[in-house]
């Protein structure tokens, strides 16, 4: 919330037998811990929250999911504070 949309890296995401694989996953709600690179952070640690498991399973619900996902990341600005859109 403080520091607005922020781009990190997960290292080994993608491989089967990672922690982090399901924290990453896009409809996820998590605490993350991250180390500051020049360009781009660092995904260290991960904790799910809540992953939406109801909104993955109904089509229609996560069609309508994915589009305001891609809006918003239209219109936030990254490393820009905007309390109003992470409430």
């Amino acid at each position: 919330r403080d520091r607005g949309r922020v781009v990190a890296f997960a290292p080994g995401a993608r491989r089967i037998t990672s922690r982090k694989a399901s924290a990453t996953e896009l409809f996820t709600h998590g605490i993350y811990f991250l180390s500051q690179g020049k360009e781009m952070d660092t995904i260290t640690e991960s904790e799910v929250l809540n992953s939406f498991y109801p909104l993955r399973d109904d089509l229609t619900k996560a069609a309508l999911a994915f589009y305001l996902a891609e809006l918003l990341g239209y219109l936030v600005v990254d490393s820009q504070p905007n309390y109003s859109v992470f409430r």
